[in-house]
């Protein structure tokens, strides 16, 4: 019932609120109208009687519990930045920039993207760059990601997209991502067919992350798929989607890195190759890699 309550608009609720103190209004009326004529009453008229009581007393205590509680809701929801204000942000380091990112590519050759999703943090700020992106081939891997070609007909280009948050966070950042070597080998193939260099110089990869806070550095440790290890912190994850998939990439380094009380500091490394291995099976990585 609670539920149910919880799950309708306002006028919805008053609409409730008004039905329950209407039942009020006439249980109490039958109670003085029975009271009237107790000298004739027999013993199922009493119990009629205690039933009317019963039932005025329990809709107005459903009453005031609903006004209460919707009170109570429309105050929390007045109220986001206060809300967003007493959250426990993570303590990102002020001095780094960290470009959270995840691809999905057009097609089995892995040198095409088709939806870059991406955060950024900087300064203690975070924002949304995600984008779909006109691969310039036909999109194949469909059947994975959802992402058509009438979907990214009006897209920008990688080239496009690239450039402009380049332009807007600088060359110096740290490139964060689940198994981040996948994602920067497909991005340095497709930029580099618009001529453009790419080779962060420093990155995360919350596999690395998760090996140490969940199998505390274990040789054979369980699965370290992404959605393996957000169901494991009970993050909701919609998978292949790369919006979805980045920011449950960044919810799930902070969670560990949290539980695991160590600084992000600890897992920046520098970026000393490009994986040249990449193949594609099952849609998306080879059968040793870790989604």
């Amino acid at each position: 019932m609670k539920k149910w309550f919880l799950s309708l608009g306002s006028k919805q609720k008053n609409i409730c609120i008004g039905i329950s103190l209407g039942l009020s209004c006439l249980c109490l009326f039958f109670v003085f109208f029975f009271t009237s004529r107790m000298e004739s009453l027999r013993w199922f008229d009493y119990i009629f009687i205690t039933f009317l009581v019963l039932s005025l007393i329990a809709s107005m205590l459903f009453s005031i519990w609903k006004k209460s509680d919707l009170r109570k809701r429309r105050l929390n929801s007045a109220t986001p930045q206060k809300k967003a204000a007493e959250r426990m942000e993570f303590p990102y380091p002020q001095d780094k920039t960290f470009l959270f990112i995840d691809v999905e590519t057009a097609d089995e050759n892995n040198d095409t993207v088709c939806s870059v999703g991406g955060m950024v943090v900087k300064n203690g700020i975070t924002r949304h760059c995600s984008s779909l992106i006109n691969p310039k081939v036909p999109i194949t891997n469909t059947v994975i990601h959802g992402i058509c070609d009438a979907d990214v007909a009006d897209a920008p280009t990688l080239e496009r997209f690239w450039r402009k948050l380049v332009a807007e966070i600088g060359e110096d950042y740290v490139i964060v991502g689940h198994n981040i070597d996948f994602d920067v080998a497909v991005l340095a193939k497709d930029l580099q067919r618009y001529g453009i260099s790419f080779f962060p110089q420093k990155k995360i990869d919350t596999i690395w992350v998760a090996k140490a806070v969940l199998y505390h550095y274990d040789t054979k440790p369980g699965d370290l798929k992404l959605d393996t290890i957000c169901r494991k912190l009970h993050i909701n994850l919609q998978h292949h989607n790369a919006e979805s998939d980045i920011a449950c990439t960044k919810r799930a380094l902070e969670m560990l890195l949290t539980n695991g009380k160590q600084p992000i500091e600890n897992f920046i490394k520098e970026n000393r190759y490009i994986r040249k291995d990449t193949k594609i099976q099952d849609g998306r990585k080879n059968k040793t890699d870790s989604e």
